[in-house]
């Protein structure tokens, strides 16, 4: 059985512009299934970085920001502290743009 709720948010965080009803209006099964056959070989990055974070997905959500905000560890690291834990995990590090 699909979770219709949490289908729709995935969709609409990997798709700013998005809304649930382009989303009724425009994406079908069909669609969605290529969608995750992609997402195999290519996952989201709002998938990706909490992954190479070692950040683990909470069971029954957070009823609010303040409550969600305490799993967001890069608030609390410096640009440092981020830029190393993407080196550890083999991600590209930001760099300043060239003038």
């Amino acid at each position: 059985m699909w979770d219709w709720d949490a289908l729709y948010a995935h969709l609409l965080t990997c798709f700013p512009g998005w809304t649930w009803e382009y989303i009724d209006d425009h994406i079908d099964i069909p669609r969605i299934r290529a969608l995750t056959s992609y997402w195999r070989l290519h996952p989201p990055l709002h998938i990706v970085v909490p992954a190479a974070l070692g950040i683990k997905p909470q069971s029954g959500g957070s009823q609010s920001i303040e409550d969600a905000a305490e799993f967001v560890p890069v608030a609390h690291m410096s640009e440092n502290e981020f830029n190393e834990t993407l080196r550890r995990h083999g991600m590209p590090v930001p760099t300043e743009p060239t003038p």
